[in-house]
């Protein structure tokens, strides 16, 4: 495959899943930076994100969406492997709910998609 740019390989139409390596390739291709320049954008704004995680801070985007903590109590389960009840622990996870600018856009290419012969 080579070194090719990111965008050229997302305009071929490869079904390839953007990375942490992509977009920083992206970034530094869109806005004209060295590559550790966009790299240190990309890790300070995880590190961020996951930092108002971590303290319960919800996380707004506006057009694109948001995340937040949700937390799910203790409750009973079924190992069937073993066919025991088992205990599933109390935990909690990040949940991601598209904006209305990201829905939006994505059921309008959902309509514009190859169906692949399906």
């Amino acid at each position: 495959m080579g070194r090719e740019s990111a965008s050229r390989r997302r305009e071929a139409g490869s079904a390839v899943a953007l990375t942490r390596a992509n977009l920083i390739e992206l970034i530094a291709e869109r806005a004209h930076l060295r590559r550790t320049q966009a790299e240190a954008v990309v890790r300070t704004m995880f590190d961020q994100i996951a930092e108002s995680l971590l303290r319960g801070e919800g996380i707004e985007i506006r057009h694109f969406g948001s995340l937040s903590i949700r937390s799910y109590r203790a409750r009973g389960g079924w190992n069937p492997r073993i066919g025991q009840p088992i205990r599933v622990e109390e935990r909690r996870l990040p949940v991601f709910k598209a904006g209305k600018g990201m829905r939006d856009r994505l059921c309008s290419a959902k309509m514009a998609m190859p169906t692949n012969g399906l």
